[in-house]
């Protein structure tokens, strides 16, 4: 999947309620003005219903009124890619990054184009630059793991993956702290991060699969 940026103006331009027509409030934010965030806002609105032309025309107005709005050229570059235009769309993320470096989605975005081009080594750079630029990107981690793995460098691609979970199981321990649940964990289930009380635990003794023992200390020490 793809990310588009947004500029957190309260407004929800995921809803398919989304008022296209008229003013989406947005605010002075970044030191860019307010008409120029209207058109970037009304724009991403536009795409999360499916209006990719019209969403198209608002970034292009935007980026008239700013050429060096680099949100606003990474999300023209996702709508690009929504329709397979994928060189189109590098070109936009390259825009982006050259006016803001440190754009993690704006790696991410460059990463998953040029997966869709099967060029492998440069979107593993990009991921790579993704993750770099924020650790918790669990989108770039799993696609570098899925990147790693079609180079055959089963080792790496491990790495990535764990990190995934690492994060899903951080994430959880968090939200079980904000939920004040003491005495309970987070676990694995079925794919699922669920938390289980630590009574679960008492008393017992867990063997590991020997078979599933072997597979993982072969993919990591060979």
């Amino acid at each position: 999947s793809q990310r588009l940026e947004c500029n957190r103006c309260g407004q929800c331009c995921g809803s398919e309620t989304a008022d296209t027509e008229g003013d989406l409030g947005a605010y002075t934010f970044g030191g860019i003005e307010q008409h120029q965030w209207a058109r970037f806002n009304k724009g991403a609105a536009l795409s999360n219903l499916g209006r990719d032309k019209e969403a198209l025309a608002y970034f292009d107005q935007a980026l008239k009124l700013l050429p060096t709005f680099d949100a606003a050229w990474l999300n023209k570059g996702v709508v690009l890619a929504k329709g397979a235009k994928y060189d189109d769309a590098l070109a936009c993320y390259a825009k982006a990054i050259e006016i803001n470096g440190s754009n993690a989605d704006a790696w991410y975005n460059r990463g998953f184009a040029y997966q869709q081009k099967k060029m492998m080594e440069q979107a593993l750079e990009s991921y790579e630059k993704a993750v770099e630029l924020n650790p918790l990107f669990e989108g770039a981690w799993l696609n570098k793991g899925v990147i790693l793995r079609r180079m055959k460098r089963e080792n790496e691609a491990v790495e990535s993956y764990d990190r995934v979970l690492a994060t899903r199981f951080g994430l959880g321990v968090v939200d079980l702290v904000h939920q004040g649940a003491w005495g309970k964990m987070v676990a694995l289930k079925c794919g699922q991060i669920v938390s289980e009380s630590m009574s679960v635990t008492r008393g017992k003794t867990r063997f590991i699969d020997r078979d599933l023992f072997d597979d993982v200390a072969k993919s990591f020490f060979g």
